[in-house]
């Protein structure tokens, strides 16, 4: 994984529309260091989970703390996630 795509995963200025033209290409370690941004909305959270299992497990663990994944109820799917 490139040290760059990283940077601009955990970067706080990069604009949701360039956040968003990363999730449509994330996977694996990238993906994964994407779902680790505090501003993620509602919208990209779902696109990223949809696209790697790792971010969805990773956003699973980060939104819903506590949850046992298996057990994690639907309601409760990303209730800090913004909406925008």
């Amino acid at each position: 994984m490139s040290d760059v795509l990283l940077g601009l995963a955990g970067n706080p200025s990069l604009p949701l529309a360039s956040v968003d033209r990363l999730i449509a290409t994330a996977d694996g370690e990238f993906a994964e260091a994407l779902a680790e941004r505090p501003d993620l909305t509602r919208a990209q959270v779902v696109a990223l989970a949809a696209r790697d299992q790792g971010a969805a497990l990773q956003l699973t663990y980060i939104l819903c703390p506590g949850a046992p994944v298996a057990e994690a109820p639907r309601p409760c799917l990303f209730p800090r996630a913004e909406r925008r």
